[in-house]
């Protein structure tokens, strides 16, 4: 529901905002929120094919029935560290894989499972608008603390929800090239000279609120 912020003196201009000072104060939001549910999901798809390498399935179509057979994200990337934990636990490593690197898997699946709470304020938070009815008018697009909605809250305490999702999207970005040329540099149908073309990656800087 848009609300009004209302002068205590002086005359108030309460004619609601039309749906074009609706959509302009809405329509660069709605579209960073898009980006922060693609980058999330484009993300995860990257997770199953590393899940895929990693739990060592020969069919693509075995594995992939097996990672969607969790209804929740968490549940999915609990299984490919449970993989990459018994993988470790193994007397002789496979080739290719060395402790180093399946530390490195499950460390960004705790940062992942962290950052899971920032994408999780952005998607279920509520949001409205607000109409200066005094003054120059103005119609923002806000976080909406009215029904106590603790993710709400938290997104009210920042000054710029813009780059809030432009940082979430961002972060998905950086993690899912990050994830895939895992993915591509354990696959081992290609033979050795795969090590190549496909190098373990090197552990990215990933972004910061500040550097959007």
């Amino acid at each position: 529901m848009p609300r009004f912020r209302l002068s205590l003196s002086g005359p108030n201009n309460v004619t609601p905002p039309s749906q074009e000072e609706i959509d302009k104060a809405i329509g660069p939001h709605l579209t960073e929120l898009g980006r922060v549910v693609f980058a999330w999901n484009e993300m995860h798809d990257k997770l199953a094919l590393l899940f895929r390498v990693v739990a060592g399935f020969r069919s693509e179509e075995v594995a992939f029935a097996v990672w969607h057979s969790s209804k929740s994200d968490m549940g999915q990337r609990d299984m490919l560290r449970a993989a990459a934990e018994e993988i470790k636990a193994m007397y002789k490593l496979p080739r290719k894989y060395t402790a180093e690197k399946l530390d490195a898997i499950c460390d960004i699946l705790s940062k992942i499972n962290a950052h899971s709470n920032r994408r999780n304020e952005a998607l279920h938070a509520a949001f409205t608008t607000i109409t200066e009815a005094y003054g120059e008018r103005q119609t923002e697009f806000i976080s909406d603390t009215s029904t106590s909605n603790q993710k709400s809250k938290y997104l009210a305490s920042k000054d710029d929800l813009l780059k809030e999702f432009k940082w979430r999207s961002e972060w998905c970005r950086v993690v899912s090239e990050y994830v895939d040329a895992m993915a591509y540099h354990l696959m081992e149908d290609g033979g050795p000279e795969v090590d190549d073309d496909y190098p373990w990656p090197e552990k990215p800087a990933l972004p910061h609120r500040d550097s959007n």
